[in-house]
């Protein structure tokens, strides 16, 4: 068993051990969760704000824009040929160390 502190129905703090203000409850209540007479629940999933939809979605375009800088990146390596020394240089490094 558990002891949670409830404020305005809502469980605010969890402990182990027995304290005023504190009443004993189950295992598996959590913090967050709306006393119902008896029963504790897990509060409704609110609505995200539409301020943050769009920061979600500007922050996932950040990232897939830093994903495209970097293949532009590779891209013109290739272009440019210095991707293609690179791998040229790393398979005759590892020739010589096969033959010995």
């Amino acid at each position: 068993m558990a002891y949670v502190k409830i404020i305005d129905g809502v469980v605010v703090q969890k402990q182990p051990n027995k304290a005023d203000g504190f009443i004993e409850v189950q295992d598996d209540i959590i913090c967050g969760m709306i006393q119902k007479g008896k029963l504790f629940v897990a509060p409704a999933p609110r609505e995200k704000d539409p301020e943050e939809v769009l920061k979600e979605i500007m922050s996932s375009t950040e990232s897939i824009g830093v994903v495209a800088r970097k293949l532009e990146e590779i891209i013109d390596n290739i272009e440019n040929g210095t991707a293609l020394s690179k791998i040229t240089k790393d398979w005759a490094a590892n020739r010589k160390t096969l033959r010995g």
